[in-house]
């Protein structure tokens, strides 16, 4: 039973490290001005997949991240409390205008403007 649950952790682990790890290096290699033009079509073409995937990417490595944390006992919170009923739509809309509002960070990966965006629009409670 033991030997059950610490493979099942492993695996896990192993799982969500192939993971992280690929989005990590798609999204360093993503910048926030090269996003804010995959956002900007309005069609449901590659780009807008592209926008719509790389956020919920991201948003998902960040959950996963927090998990895997936890598993290995490490007690972290998230800054991030999306509440619940909000659409992917909607936070595509806070990424786009928080992207917009900060130009000086056009250069940086998106991903760090992904995440401090929606924790700027969904903080946790204290």
């Amino acid at each position: 039973m033991l030997q059950s649950a610490i493979m099942k952790t492993a695996l896990s682990l192993c799982i969500c490290s192939l993971l992280f790890f690929s989005v990590q290096v798609c999204s360093a290699q993503t910048s926030a001005q090269e996003l804010q033009g995959h956002c900007s079509h309005k069609s449901a073409d590659y780009s807008a997949g592209f926008c719509r995937g790389f956020i919920d990417a991201v948003l998902d490595m960040n959950n996963l991240a927090l998990i895997t944390a936890r598993l290995n006992g490490v007690k972290s919170g998230s800054p991030i409390c999306i509440p619940e009923g909000v659409k992917m739509g909607q936070v595509l809309k806070v990424v786009m205008k928080y992207i917009d509002d900060h130009p000086e960070q056009l250069h940086l990966p998106a991903r760090n403007l992904v995440l401090d965006s929606v924790a700027n629009a969904f903080p946790c409670k204290e």
